[in-house]
């Protein structure tokens, strides 16, 4: 699957989901899709204490990054490798980062089972985290986002993704949708 990496503007989106997700006391990221360059973005605002596990990563990433080589359309093999089960505790809220990863993935592969598979595997308290910047409209997004309750930035398709409350660095981001999503 072919996947261009982060642009200017979902850095940005992905670097105050981080640091919101951190301040409600998330610590365990699961990074699916990620660029190096974006990567070092996700570590520089994670917590001291939080760790990442970069998905199906479209370029190589740091030597002691943990990877786990594995299609994200398949959330099941994702989640069962050892070296995810070595790193994320899911007994502890995680949040899951798909910036750009549905942007390749076809309406006919089931983006919206993909999400709701990642949201099943975790317990209440855990989030998801969508930039799609492809061809699906602002409220196509939100129904990625199924049973979770959108929340923080909420979801726009124009403007910038901000109410403050992850910080402020001016981007705009202007792709289909963005959003938060946590399961209750």
């Amino acid at each position: 699957m072919e996947r261009p990496g982060w642009t200017p503007e979902e850095r940005a989106f992905a670097r105050r989901a981080v640091a919101y997700l951190s301040a409600q006391g998330i610590r365990q990221f699961i990074d699916i899709g990620s660029a190096i360059s974006a990567a070092d973005d996700v570590r520089e605002v994670l917590p001291p204490e939080g760790r990442v596990v970069y998905v199906d990563a479209t370029e190589p990433l740091p030597a002691d990054a943990v990877t786990v080589d594995s299609d994200l359309r398949k959330p099941t093999d994702v989640l069962v490798n050892p070296a995810m089960r070595a790193t994320v505790d899911f007994r502890e809220p995680v949040a899951y980062l798909l910036i750009g990863a549905l942007d390749a993935v076809t309406d006919d592969e089931r983006p919206i089972d993909i999400v709701a598979g990642y949201a099943a595997a975790s317990i209440p308290g855990s989030y998801v985290v969508i930039s799609h910047s492809s061809t699906r409209t602002p409220e196509q997004v939100e129904e990625l986002f199924g049973d979770l309750t959108i929340v923080a930035l909420g979801l726009t398709g124009d403007t910038s993704p901000g109410d403050g409350a992850a910080g402020s660095d001016g981007a705009e981001f202007r792709p289909g949708g963005i959003g938060i999503g946590r399961k209750d």
